[in-house]
């Protein structure tokens, strides 16, 4: 834990941000973001976890996840999300660090984006209040090199008093 936390310092203090995976076995604990939100305490962040258990997208868990200041990515595929990954990305949770990490869907990590699925996303980053932090989509659709594609064909999409 200790190796896990001094290498989670130098990743804040070098991207400014930090985003957590848990796994589908971590079901909402208070414990668990509380230690997560303390290891990274005195470091200009903007944290966010993806979480993995449909407990995490609870009223208990929005409520946790808003005292603590971390954003719920957006995923897709929605694992252990009760909705896809835009239905929910404009809830309290998610705007503390508008985040998306779309993986590729039916088939993760290999699956292209169509047209349809880049607007609607294309639409409600345009659509997006006012927030703290900068959106960010992260496509992770790589093993037939999908993600660069996809992110330019978003890019190309969206508004550019949107774009960074």
């Amino acid at each position: 834990m200790l190796f896990w936390m001094k290498r989670l310092d130098w990743v804040l203090d070098w991207a400014g941000t930090f985003c957590s995976y848990l796994l589908a076995t971590h079901s909402t604990h208070a414990w668990r973001l509380h230690s997560f939100a303390c290891s990274a305490a005195g470091v200009p962040q903007t944290l966010a976890c993806e979480p993995r258990h449909a407990s995490w997208f609870s009223e208990r868990a929005d409520d946790l996840l808003t005292r603590y200041r971390v954003s719920r990515v957006s995923a897709d595929p929605p694992v252990g999300r009760p909705c896809s990954g835009t239905d929910r990305a404009t809830s309290g949770v998610e705007l503390i660090w508008p985040y998306w990490r779309w993986h590729g869907s039916p088939r993760t990590y290999y699956s292209d984006y169509p047209q349809a699925r880049l607007e609607q996303l294309a639409k409600v980053l345009e659509d997006l209040p006012g927030s703290d932090a900068d959106a960010w989509v992260i496509f992770d659709n790589t093993a037939h090199g999908f993600a660069t594609a996809n992110a330019a064909h978003l890019r190309a999409l969206v508004g550019p008093e949107r774009r960074h």
